[in-house]
C-alpha cells in the first residue's frame, strides 16, 4: 500500500515506495508520444502477471493504453485507439478482476476490456 505510480510530462513513469522514499522502477513511454495522463494498477491475480496501465497520446495523434508487466519490467501489451480516436479520460481496473474500464469524455463513452487467459491484449467486453 506504500507504492504509488507517478506519470510525468516527458512520458516517464516511476514507481515509488513512499514509506522509504525509494524509487523502485522506472519506465519510459517517451518514444510513444506525449505525457502520461492516467495510471492504474491491476489487483487481479488470475492472469499470473502484475500490470500497470498508462494512457498517452501516440505519435500519430491517436491514444494508446500501454500495459506494463511489473515483474518483467517491460511492456506487456498495447491497446491502440480504444475509443476510436477520441481522447481517453481515465482508466481503472476492477478490483480483483481481469477487467479494465476506460472512459472518454470526448466520445461520451465507457468501455470494459477483458483480459482472457493466454491473450496479452484485452478484448472489448462492453
Amino acid at each position: 500500500m506504500d507504492v504509488v505510480a507517478l506519470g510525468f510530462e516527458d512520458g516517464n513513469i516511476a514507481l515509488v515506495n513512499l514509506l522509504y522514499a525509494e524509487v523502485l522502477l522506472r519506465f519510459s513511454q517517451s518514444q510513444d508520444g506525449g505525457p502520461i495522463r492516467s495510471l492504474a494498477f491491476s489487483s487481479d491475480t488470475t492472469m499470473g502477471v502484475s500490470l500497470l496501465a498508462s494512457i498517452t497520446e501516440s505519435k500519430d495523434g491517436g491514444e494508446n493504453v500501454v500495459f506494463w508487466d511489473l515483474n518483467q519490467k517491460k511492456i506487456y501489451s498495447t491497446l491502440k485507439n480504444p475509443h476510436s480516436g477520441k481522447q481517453v479520460s481515465d482508466i481503472q481496473f476492477m478490483s480483483n478482476e481481469p477487467v479494465l474500464i476506460s472512459s472518454s469524455a470526448d466520445g461520451n463513452s465507457i468501455k470494459m476490456w477483458l483480459f482472457e487467459k493466454g491473450l496479452a491484449v484485452p478484448r472489448l467486453l462492453r
